[in-house]
């Protein structure tokens, strides 16, 4: 959406019916802001760990959103764990953020993690073959192995998951010059409301 002709309303379905447009807009253009959101998951340890991850696909109907991770990752073991779980994006041109929060749902081989494998560029299917996997101590920097780009298909699948968050609620801030407006969306309950921003 071009911010110069962003007409803001005191809506709720049409606020509602943008963030989800805006989420589909991030999965699919790298170039938009909440292509890169912050993803916040629950640590072993009880604290909060942070990390950006690329929004990979939003749905509004099944009100879930996507990114793609490495199972070998702290932060699949974590969902494992504690499926809660919290997105931030920010738009700088629509001068719009938003707060996520859900349930993660972990696929793994089966066939929703098949059609993303399938779907992912060969460059970033490389990075599941990686060898040790994510995180493990090593004593330089360069010490681990990259499968082969044409190799990457059939070596880092096993590695390969997708995470699919059940969104529970969105926060909505517009960052307006005059008065800045909040609103939180609970999607369990169907209900909106207006929050001093």
């Amino acid at each position: 959406m071009d911010n110069s002709k962003t007409v803001f309303t005191e809506a709720f379905e049409e606020i509602r019916a943008l963030c989800w447009s805006e989420l589909a807009r991030g999965a699919a253009n790298r170039r938009h802001g909440f292509h890169h959101p912050t993803v916040a998951t629950v640590g072993r340890d009880g604290f909060p760990r942070s990390r950006v991850v690329i929004l990979r696909h939003a749905d509004e109907m099944s009100g879930s959103l996507r990114f793609h991770t490495d199972v070998r990752s702290e932060k699949w073991r974590e969902l494992h764990q504690n499926p809660a779980i919290s997105m931030v994006l920010y738009d700088e041109q629509l001068r719009v953020q938003l707060r996520v929060q859900g349930m993660a749902q972990l696929h793994r081989g089966d066939g929703l993690a098949k059609t993303a494998w399938e779907s992912a560029q060969p460059m970033s299917r490389v990075c599941y073959g990686i060898a040790p996997g994510p995180g493990v101590a090593i004593a330089n920097g360069d010490d681990y192995q990259l499968p082969l780009q044409e190799d990457a298909a059939h070596v880092g699948f096993e590695n390969f998951g997708a995470v699919v968050i059940h969104v529970t609620q969105i926060e909505w801030l517009y960052l307006k010059q005059s008065r800045n407006r909040r609103a939180l969306f609970n999607l369990s309950s169907k209900s909106a409301q207006w929050l001093v921003p």
